[in-house]
């Protein structure tokens, strides 16, 4: 048996007035219509639906329970309702309906076919609760998070033209460092280095040795070899870096005391530091030659 079935059974039972009281003591709303009749009119309402529609029984009965629609007839959810009637099948749709005082409100209807004995539809139960709160929750969230996905696009969309632009800057700072390595480099090559080659002319064998270490020094400060040593890797010092170029053109710890005039113990606590920020206090490895490995 149907449920719409047993409760119309359940009912046939009770007398009129104990139907009358168990129907209206219901806070959702409950219509019955005939399904006998053309536009299946209402035969019944409770008295909830008076409380929820505003409309009275004598507003009600006799019309098909459409009239609570007012004018917006577009909703998807008719095209549900109708099939469903169609099918002769129940079915669950939230509608926007209307009061009598034309305040729209969401109406869950839930309607179920009754059939008699004969396999006969004879009636709809409808029962009708008032969802409007939940509905308009529903309708603040969604409206929420489409605020939401908006303010996250704009600022992702701002996010990228700060990056955009940060990238944009790097770059130029970038070009302006090389043109000024290519400056200072040009400066080198254009005037130091002739003239510390007029002095070695003139110079002895170790004072040539040094000048030879010190143009080394001059132009690996500038090149790749200087700037590996000044990552926050190493976080080499620029007296550590120059100490580093003179050890990689071969200069001894004497001969690099000598001349950056300063003694031979200072200059070994410096290799020594030196050799652990690069990681290899440990290591066997000499170290020129593992400065040499970091030129290219």
């Amino acid at each position: 048996m149907k449920p719409a079935d047993s409760l119309l059974g359940a009912l046939k039972d009770l007398r009129a007035e104990t139907l009358g009281a168990a129907l209206n003591a219901a806070s959702c709303a409950i219509v019955i219509a005939d399904a006998r009749k053309p536009d299946f009119p209402l035969i019944y309402v409770s008295r909830a639906f008076q409380t929820i529609t505003g409309f009275s029984p004598a507003d009600s009965l006799g019309k098909n329970c459409r009239f609570l629609q007012g004018n917006d007839h577009s909703q998807p959810e008719l095209r549900i309702i109708r099939k469903a009637l169609k099918d002769r099948r129940p079915c669950t749709v939230v509608l926007a309906n209307y009061r009598k005082d034309g305040t729209r409100f969401w109406n869950e209807l839930r309607l179920a076919p009754v059939f008699d004995g004969g396999d006969r539809l004879t009636h709809y139960i409808g029962i009708q609760t008032d969802v409007t709160a939940q509905r308009e929750a529903e309708i603040k969230l969604k409206s929420y998070q489409k605020d939401l996905e908006r303010l996250v696009r704009e600022r992702t969309d701002e996010l990228d033209r700060k990056n955009s632009a940060l990238k944009e800057v790097l770059s130029q700072l970038e070009l302006e460092k090389r043109s000024i390595q290519n400056n200072i480099l040009a400066n080198v090559d254009r005037l130091i280095l002739p003239l510390m080659k007029k002095i070695g002319r003139s110079a002895g064998r170790e004072s040539q040795k040094a000048l030879n270490a010190l143009e080394t020094n001059l132009r690996d400060l500038t090149s790749p070899f200087g700037e590996r040593l000044s990552r926050p890797l190493h976080r080499l010092s620029p007296r550590e870096i120059e100490i580093c170029n003179l050890i990689k053109s071969g200069l001894g710890t004497k001969e690099i005391a000598q001349l950056l005039k300063s003694s031979t113990a200072t200059i070994e606590n410096q290799r020594n530091s030196i050799r652990k920020k690069l990681r290899i206090s440990r290591n066997p490895v000499n170290l020129a030659s593992y400065l040499q490995t970091l030129k290219s």
